[in-house]
């Protein structure tokens, strides 16, 4: 890769993609990222193959994204399994950074905080990436299927969660099963794409 091309740059290019293309290029990315903190604690990373560095939030919130968009698209079943494998990858960043975070307060190394999030709600609700992802909240995002999609491949087998919310549009009551990741591997070996 070219030493001059900005890792923040690279991002926004990939949050441009489609789907597919985006979730493989998050993948491309991910393993060679470190992660670091700014003089006030804001969540960075950077990449050897890129100049400067790029907001983690930023990163993470659209990996979470293309979690529902796998949903919203019905992204082919090994899309779905290859999105898993960024799971524990975030988790490690965002494990990473607040380990950093902690350290830092405790040594006295912290300028003024960081506001990470501002919002009429809590973190969790408004679906931040430094809360939800350490919580677990979006382990397997890509697993929800909307229900005669579920149905379709799996029939009446149990899910491993399901979702439920009221369609502002229709008013009509919608809902996701999901699924686990050996239902996924199994509907391939049977010919589901």
């Amino acid at each position: 890769m070219d030493q001059e091309i900005n890792l923040q740059a690279r991002i926004d290019e990939i949050i441009a993609l489609p789907l597919l293309q985006a979730i493989q290029a998050i993948l491309d990315l991910t393993p060679n990222l470190t992660t670091l903190l700014s003089p006030n604690g804001q969540r960075l990373v950077s990449h050897p193959n890129f100049t400067g560095t790029a907001d983690l939030n930023s990163l993470a919130t659209f990996y979470i994204r293309c979690g529902s968009r796998c949903t919203e698209e019905h992204a082919p079943l090994k899309n779905r399994l290859d999105y898993l494998a960024l799971d524990p990858l975030f988790e490690a960043f965002y494990e990473r950074t607040e380990n950093m975070l902690r350290e830092a307060e405790e040594s006295g190394n912290l300028t003024e905080r960081y506001q990470e999030f501002e919002g009429s709600c809590c973190a969790h609700c408004s679906g931040h990436p430094a809360a939800v992802i350490p919580a677990g909240f979006v382990e397997g995002e890509s697993l929800f299927f909307e229900m005669d999609e579920y149905e379709r491949f799996w029939g009446d087998a149990e899910s491993t969660g399901a979702r439920y919310w009221r369609d502002p549009e229709t008013n009509e009551n919608r809902g996701n099963k999901k699924a686990s990741k050996e239902q996924v591997e199994d509907a391939i070996r049977r010919g589901f794409v």
